[in-house]
């Protein structure tokens, strides 16, 4: 069985993180979550991780 792997390029940090799963309903698992940190602020900047996982809420077991 071939992996599905989506790839979401992160534009401030220049940085890929990957949303792997193996197959229909199986765990699914992210590689490298983006969290940047924001020096104007002191905060985690969590935005692209939220994309990430907006992916995997939004679509049903087939579609990731």
């Amino acid at each position: 069985m071939k992996p599905f792997v989506k790839a979401f390029f992160d534009e401030a940090t220049k940085t890929i993180s990957h949303l792997v799963c193996k197959g229909t309903g199986s765990t699914r698992a992210i590689i490298d979550p983006v969290r940047a940190f924001d020096y104007a602020c002191g905060r985690i900047r969590t935005r692209s991780l939220g994309d990430t996982i907006a992916c995997v809420e939004s679509k049903g077991p087939k579609d990731v």
